[in-house]
């Protein structure tokens, strides 16, 4: 695929978006947002797309076929709104100020940075949630959300729908990708979903950019400032969003939304309606997008809530509509609120994640984003000074911001500000001192819960940056500079921090393919290679891969897929037990994973011989010199067989066996079929022991062992175990 087409699928995203949202942005931005039309078109259009698509799916239509419809109808009804502007000679208002401009250019060039993978390394991180939302938004293709989702051994892929059905989870997202999926009629979401993805992140540089004008009420130079550290910021929002965290991105552009409509819904006795209809529909969309900030969102509008209560005394007006907005929201996400408190209440005893030992060092650093922790900070470890650089940098942002925002006076706005941050900080209280970590369950501390808080508590974070760094921006001489070199720093930091990071995150798609050049286009290959095949697929792939094996199920959805899926976490807990592990088909095409194949594609070839061994554990990393390659054991080696054929076949297996250069006796290695033994075989030290034996392999899957009856040894300041070596492995068929 050429890759420039994903800058031309975000941009004619962004249109679809921004043109579904002109009829809401003329009946919305009235009033305090007459200068905003441009900006609310944009983010009404992404949460209205959200919503119709949840409706079309709930009351059972298929995005293949409801996709034209939901695009003809926002189209019409933006035309509606544009001949009415002209006809009330209102379409100046549309003409956007440079400061707009500048804003929507800052956004644009924010998405191409989660572009930014594809276009330079010509990947994407495919291993982490992608799977799941890429196989959701497929299905729903050609089902609504209630045609029940029926896993099987053959269709894999159908798990993670089942999930989502069962559990109620978050839908929006992927609603919003199989509708744009739809209107290219891409047979893959795969395709579009990296420009969708985004399309979250120029929409979370608009949504801060409009709490900040209009609750904050801050200056220019503090929005251009909240702008450009949200547009570049990869410590959260931009790794989040590489990283595929899909709904968590699209959820906090939302609360952003909540957070500003509500404000203002409660703020303002003018247009009340217009401001009640956009606190309605914005938390209509966070219920349907992402459940786990609904709480969050709760909170902090009760806080906000009781301080309004204090300061206006305006009992009545305020409790009427808090209680017509909730009304309205629950009106407009209706199925989805069910689900919602069905996913929360799930959620609150699952444990998800994993440990993360992160300091509050850390994680100050990574909301400034000044050194991201990624991947262990091996670029910090290998580069001590960069370290010490900034973390001069960091204490010098933190003095600053800390000086600068508490010379602010403690105005309605920012007490407000201190309301929203309320819940965040109850929760950190809460995931430090109060809960366990269910890693280490001797001490306190949910690791995964603080960090997932952090993040979301980053919507809020922009405002005490701009805040604090604009007081010091309009003083003369050091200060005013030192905040231009803050910002040159910032900038030129975080466009090495992202490449670097696209770098290391799209590794694994290298290794895993096989191809360093362009290992996206591997999986399309694949696709390509078996498009016409009509026989199932057996899928062999070693068991520390089982990410690659959701993708490949993924791209080969439209076969008859055979694998073992208890060793794939991801897809095993949906399927029933004896769909888990199907015996692979005589009558099938037999892919292996071979990593670099010169005839396959994804490092899987199809198996010519029908007979296929591989080792699956017992040693460490291959190692190689130009006459040799060989693995050291680590004890006893397994080595699994499969004969795909209905009769027995000879197994040829010839091999050299060291022993450590320290063992000074000889030792003994016997060879196991299906733990029956087949030979003993006395290895002499310090000489080379070939090997060759042939092994009678029943049909279907087996085992061989090379049970190593020695003790396994460090040699000198290598840290591994080492029992013996086997080089130059091979097999052949006799028979």
């Amino acid at each position: 695929m050429n890759l420039l087409i994903y800058i031309v699928y975000y941009v004619c995203v962004l249109l679809i978006v921004f043109i579904s949202g002109i009829w809401l942005a003329s009946i919305f931005g009235r009033g305090i947002f007459k200068d905003s039309k441009l900006v609310l078109s944009f983010l009404l259009g992404f949460l209205w797309l959200i919503l119709v698509s949840s409706w079309s799916s709930f009351i059972g239509l298929t995005f293949e076929r409801s996709s034209i419809y939901i695009l003809g109808i926002s189209i019409f009804l933006s035309l509606i709104a544009l001949a009415w502007e002209i006809r009330t000679k209102n379409l100046s208002s549309w003409q956007p100020s440079k400061n707009i401009i500048m804003l929507v250019s800052l956004a644009f060039v924010s998405g191409i940075v989660i572009l930014s993978p594809v276009l330079i390394f010509k990947a994407i991180n495919l291993y982490n949630d992608a799977f799941t939302y890429l196989s959701i938004s497929d299905y729903l293709l050609t089902h609504s959300y209630f045609d029940e989702a029926r896993p099987d051994a053959n269709s894999p892929w159908l798990t993670q729908m089942k999930l989502y059905q069962v559990m109620g989870y978050r839908m929006g997202s992927q609603f919003f990708l199989s509708l744009i999926t739809a209107i290219f009629s891409r047979h893959f979401s795969l395709d579009l979903y990296i420009s969708v993805l985004a399309i979250g992140q120029f929409m979370l540089v608009l949504a801060i950019w409009l709490f900040n004008k209009y609750v904050m009420k801050l200056s220019n130079v503090a929005l251009t400032i909240i702008v450009l550290f949200t547009a570049l910021h990869i410590g959260i929002p931009i790794q989040n969003t590489i990283n595929a965290f899909f709904p968590q991105a699209y959820g906090m552009v939302i609360i952003v939304l909540v957070f500003t409509f509500m404000i203002i819904a409660y703020s303002n006795n003018t247009g009340r309606i217009q401001h009640i209809l956009l606190s309605s529909i914005s938390i209509a969309a966070l219920v349907v997008t992402y459940s786990e900030l609904v709480p969050f969102a709760f909170i902090s509008m009760f806080a906000v809530l009781i301080y309004l209560l204090y300061k206006d005394k305006d009992i009545k007006s305020l409790l009427l509509k808090s209680s017509v907005i909730v009304l309205c929201a629950i009106l407009l996400s209706n199925i989805a609120l069910i689900k919602a408190f069905q996913a929360i209440k799930g959620q609150l005893s699952a444990v998800v994640g994993h440990h993360i030992d992160y300091t509050l060092w850390n994680y100050v650093q990574l909301i400034l984003s000044l050194h991201p922790i990624m991947n262990d900070g091996s670029l910090y470890n290998k580069y001590p000074i960069i370290n010490l650089i900034l973390s001069f940098f960091t204490v010098l942002c933190v003095i600053l911001i800390v000086i600068g925002f508490s010379r602010n006076k403690l105005s309605r706005e920012f007490v407000i500000l201190y309301c929203l941050s309320s819940s965040f900080l109850l929760m950190l209280f809460y995931f430090i001192f109060v809960a366990h970590n269910p890693w280490n369950t001797a001490v306190r501390g949910h690791s995964w819960n603080i960090y997932k808080t952090v993040q979301y508590l980053f919507v809020l974070v922009p405002s005490f940056v701009g805040s604090g760094i604009m007081f010091f921006y309009y003083k003369s001489g050091i200060t005013r500079k030192l905040t231009y070199l803050l910002g040159l720093t910032f900038i030129s930091l975080n466009m090495m921090l992202t490449y670097y990071f696209d770098y290391v995150n799209t590794s694994p798609v290298r290794s895993y393919t096989g191809n360093k050049v362009n290992p996206l286009n591997e999986y399309y290959k694949l696709y390509e290679m078996l498009k016409n095949e009509k026989r199932p697929i057996n899928i062999i792939v070693p068991d520390n891969l089982n990410t690659h094996t959701n993708v490949l199920s993924y791209i080969l959805r439209d076969h008859i897929l055979v694998s073992d899926w208890s060793k794939v976490p991801s897809i095993n807990h949906m399927l029933a037990p004896n769909d888990r592990t199907p015996e692979l088909r005589k009558d099938a095409v037999t892919l292996i994973y071979k990593p670099n194949s010169q005839s396959g594609a994804a490092s899987m070839e199809i198996l010519q011989d029908n007979v296929h061994v591989d080792i699956v554990s017992g040693v460490h990393s291959l190692e190689q010199n130009k006459e040799h390659k060989w693995y050291w054991s680590s004890g006893d080696i397994h080595i699994k067989t499969i004969n795909t054929l209905d009769v027995k076949k000879t197994l040829s297996l010839t091999f050299i066996v060291w022993l450590p250069p320290t063992i000074k006796d000889s030792k003994d290695i016997e060879i196991l079929y299906k733990n029956n033994l087949i030979n003993k075989i006395n290895i002499q030290p310090n000489v080379p022991n070939p090997i060759n034996i042939n092994i009678p392999i029943d049909a279907g899957e087996g085992s061989i062992t090379l049970k190593y009856l020695g003790e396994v040894v460090k040699v000198g300041g290598d840290p591994r175990q080492l029992g013996f070596s086997l080089v130059d492995f091979h097999y052949s068929i006799k028979n």
